[in-house]
């Protein structure tokens, strides 16, 4: 029932909240009533007031409410109501085709889907509504991208935000995603990794050898070494201990099986995910960002054929991190050019990650994984050094005068637990040097 928001409106002599209902979800006669109160105020420049519009044929609309409720709340009220009145309306339609052994016609359905996704207005709030105690953030309302230069100077990824990671292929985003899962998981956060670079299977491989403390290399061992089966059984326990511990702070991963091609397909597992548990994903980590198709796009375009496919994902990506009631965070691995310096002492350029800058000017944080420069021999060949270069950095200092991160990737969950602010072990906090800034 719309009559407490047009009591208000009048009341109040402010018609935008009115202006801001979806009138294809309107009753008949609450149609009108919005019409003819909207028609007043281009004619007279305000609303009626109150005797005025009681004298009209509408006054039955007027109601004595308590004016300290807001008006957008009052709107949303308004526009759940709206939704409600078309949903019954539609079922009661199927069900009297249904009841008359008549066919069900699914058009109701498909116009119902258009009128509700088109009933989201853009609510506007004044500064002065606003309380000190709603703008500062809470505790872990910013996850750590676990590069400490990073996060030291963006503060990490905040709800409504994007990151894009780019680098070479066999640099290691996979291994830095799957790390990226697990220690939120354990952080208490509620993570879904989709990866279209490995499939479901291979993917639970990596996350459970970072369960387990282990290589992931022996499930492919397990293939032709029998010894190697009853390893990976007797890490059994050890990681279901692990699941169990996150589990009892509220943290989980949930891996898609079925593929995932669109933003679209992330929007449609975020929301069956809500229906089942009543709680949306803190963090979307997608492997692969090269690998997918924007929402408009072609089946057979790639982000990876064409900068503007991946700039069009890029900004779907950051429309559904900012979704309103599913506020989320992404972070995308996407793959870029090699280039002849493959270690990138010279810096990282916009060509080297999609041709074009515009591919990231919707990211908040724009990163690039590299090799490291050799200044640093690993002792053991299980352990890979890389350098996460930062070349955005919409919360912060400036990209440019961020340090790389060096980084020591390995399986060690003893290391990696240990209280440092870092899902990847820091090999050195020590800057690496003015050459290896990116340009």
């Amino acid at each position: 029932m719309i009559s407490p928001l047009v009591s208000a409106s009048i009341k109040n002599n402010d018609a935008t909240r009115l202006e801001k209902l979806p009138k294809n979800l309107l009753g008949e006669s609450d149609l009108e009533v919005v019409e003819f109160l909207l028609d007043y105020q281009d004619k007279h420049g305000q609303l009626p007031t109150v005797e005025r519009f009681q004298q009209t044929k509408h006054g039955f609309y007027y109601q004595e409410i308590l004016l300290t409720t807001p008006l957008d709340d009052l709107l949303e009220e308004s526009i759940r109501s709206a939704k409600f009145n078309a949903i019954e309306m539609t079922f009661n339609t199927i069900r009297e085709d249904h009841n008359a052994q008549r066919d069900i016609d699914v058009l109701p359905f498909l116009n119902l889907a258009n009128k509700i996704s088109a009933a989201s207005p853009i609510t506007s709030r004044s500064v002065g509504e606003f309380t000190m105690d709603e703008l500062i953030p809470e505790m872990g309302d910013y996850i750590p991208f676990g590069l400490e230069t990073f996060d030291k100077s963006s503060g990490g990824i905040g709800k409504g935000e994007t990151a894009l990671m780019f680098a070479p292929t066999g640099i290691g985003k996979t291994t830095y995603l799957c790390f990226l899962a697990v220690r939120a998981a354990r952080a208490g956060y509620k993570v879904m990794l989709v990866s279209k670079e490995m499939s479901d299977v291979r993917i639970l491989q990596r996350i459970t050898a970072i369960l387990g403390n282990f290589d992931p290399f022996w499930f492919i061992n397990s293939a032709r070494d029998a010894s190697y089966i009853s390893k990976l059984k007797g890490k059994s326990g050890f990681v279901k201990k692990q699941t169990k511990a996150y589990e009892a702070l509220g943290g989980d991963i949930i891996i898609p099986k079925a593929k995932v091609y669109t933003p679209s397909d992330i929007r449609g597992r975020i929301i069956n995910e809500v229906a089942k548990t009543d709680r949306n994903f803190d963090l979307i980590l997608i492997d692969g960002l090269n690998h997918m198709h924007s929402n408009t796009s072609p089946s057979g375009t790639f982000a990876s054929d064409d900068w503007r496919v991946m700039r069009s994902i890029s900004q779907q990506l950051l429309e559904l991190s900012q979704n309103d009631g599913f506020e989320t965070r992404v972070i995308a691995t996407s793959q870029c050019k090699a280039g002849t310096d493959t270690n990138k002492s010279s810096g990282w350029t916009y060509d080297d990650i999609g041709y074009s800058k515009s591919v990231v000017e919707d990211a908040s944080v724009v990163g690039v994984l590299s090799k490291s420069d050799g200044a640093h021999i690993a002792a053991s060949t299980k352990i890979h050094y890389r350098l996460a270069h930062m070349l955005k950095n919409r919360n912060g200092e400036d990209a440019g005068a961020v340090p790389p991160t060096q980084l020591k990737i390995d399986f060690n969950l003893m290391n990696m637990f240990s209280g440092s602010t870092n899902y990847i072990n820091e090999l050195s906090s020590v800057p690496l040097g003015a050459e290896m800034v990116v340009k």
